[in-house]
C-alpha cells in the first residue's frame, strides 16, 4: 500500500509517519510533501492508495493541490484543524476527516478500510466511525458538508450550488468538478445541469424523471436515461 502525506507541522508529521510504520511491513511505501507544488508532483508520479493532507499550506491549500489532479484515484483524510480557514456547517472532494489527536486506532482502520490492505497489517483491526464530508469554499471559509445532507447540486455557469434541507451554498467552481468528486458517493448527474444525491430520490417515473424529497420533480437527460435504468436495476 501506497500512502502520501502532506504535510507543514514536522510534529504532526512525525507522529503520523511513527504511528504508520506501526501498522504497515514496509515503511518505504510512506512519501512526504510539504508544499503545494511538491504535493502535486508528487501525487501524480507516485499514484498513492491513501493521502493525509493538511489542509492549508504555506503556498496554498488543499484545493489548489486537487484542482490539479482531480482524477486520482485514492482516498483522501484532511489532517488539520484548518485554523480559521473554514467553519462546519451547523448541522453538523469526498473527504473524510482523520480527527487529532493521532492514534493506532484511527490509522488501523483507515488502513483497513481500503481493499487488500491486510497483507501489510501486523495488528488486529478496531473499528472507528469516520463521517463522510466534502468542503466547499464560500468567500473567506471552506464549509465542511456530510454528503448525506445534499440534496442536489445546480450548475450556475461556472459556478455551482449545493442545496441542502435548510440552506444553499454557491460555490466557485463548475459542476463538472464536484460530478468528477462526487460520482463514486452516491450522487447522480441527471442532466447537463443537475447533480442529485439519490439519497434523496423518492420515485422515479416512466424512466425519464426522478421525485427528490422535496417534492421537486427532475427531468432526466436523453443521454442519461441509460445511465438511469443502470440506477434503477442497482436500486432494485
Amino acid at each position: 500500500m501506497k500512502i502520501v502525506i502532506v504535510e507543514k507541522d514536522p510534529k504532526f508529521l512525525n507522529r503520523l509517519t511513527k504511528l504508520l510504520k506501526k501498522v504497515l511491513r514496509n515503511p518505504d511505501t510512506i512519501k512526504f510533501a510539504s508544499t503545494v507544488d511538491s504535493a502535486i508532483i508528487l501525487l501524480k508520479n507516485f499514484n498513492p492508495d491513501i493521502v493525509f493532507m493538511c489542509f492549508s499550506l504555506k503556498d496554498g491549500d488543499a484545493f489548489d493541490i486537487l484542482r490539479k489532479v482531480p482524477h486520482l484515484n485514492c482516498n483522501f483524510f484532511f489532517t488539520s484543524g484548518f485554523n480559521g480557514n473554514m467553519q462546519t456547517s451547523p448541522e453538523n472532494f469526498s473527504m473524510s476527516f482523520l480527527l487529532r489527536p493521532f492514534t493506532q486506532e484511527k490509522i488501523l482502520a483507515i488502513i483497513n478500510s481500503k481493499k487488500n490492505a491486510s497483507p501489510d497489517l501486523e495488528y488486529p483491526i478496531s473499528t472507528y466511525n469516520i463521517d463522510r464530508k466534502f468542503l466547499v469554499p464560500t468567500g473567506s471559509a471552506h464549509v465542511a458538508i456530510n454528503t448525506e445532507e445534499v440534496i442536489k447540486c445546480v450548475a450556475d455557469g461556472n459556478y455551482t450550488c449545493f442545496y441542502l434541507k435548510d440552506k444553499k451554498h454557491l460555490v466557485n467552481y463548475p459542476i463538472k468538478y464536484y460530478d468528477s468528486l462526487l460520482h463514486n458517493k452516491g450522487f447522480f448527474r441527471i442532466n447537463r445541469s443537475i447533480l442529485i444525491n439519490i439519497g434523496h430520490i423518492t420515485a422515479i417515473y416512466k424512466k425519464e424523471a426522478v421525485l427528490l424529497s422535496t417534492n421537486e420533480k427532475i427531468m432526466v437527460s436523453r443521454r442519461n436515461r441509460k445511465k438511469l435504468k443502470k440506477l434503477i436495476d442497482h436500486l432494485s
